[in-house]
């Protein structure tokens, strides 16, 4: 199990990391070019939304490997994560854009597994 949660900290560091800067350095018409919901959101909440995301990315792997108080930031970075997931579901439910749920459930699951695994290996 502990790799297990070693790849799904990674994937999701590397995820949010990654999917964070885009919308923090991306001009907004070419970010929603891909992800039609930025246009009905303000260019502030989704900028607000990357740095978000960063943060999150990096708190989730990043504590493990400078033993910086990794059972308070690994947890609350998965917690944020499953935040930012159910308001993903939320968003793109209401926007009927069922094809994107699938994808948000998968990451929310992943989250709810760091939070389980890290809890019951007492990693974390």
């Amino acid at each position: 199990m502990n790799i297990g949660l070693w790849i799904s900290q990674s994937l999701l560091a590397l995820l949010f990391t990654v999917i964070g800067i885009m919308k923090v350095i991306m001009p907004i018409n070419r970010l929603s070019e891909n992800m039609k919901w930025v246009e009905t959101f303000p260019v502030n909440g989704v900028r607000a939304i990357g740095v978000f995301e960063i943060v999150l990315g990096l708190f989730i792997l990043l504590p493990r490997f400078f033993k910086t108080l990794p059972n308070i930031t690994i947890s609350l970075a998965s917690y944020g994560i499953i935040v930012i997931m159910l308001g993903a579901v939320y968003t793109h439910f209401k926007r009927q854009e069922y094809s994107f749920i699938a994808m948000n459930v998968f990451l929310l699951l992943l989250a709810v597994f760091v939070v389980y695994a890290g809890k019951r290996l007492q990693v974390f």
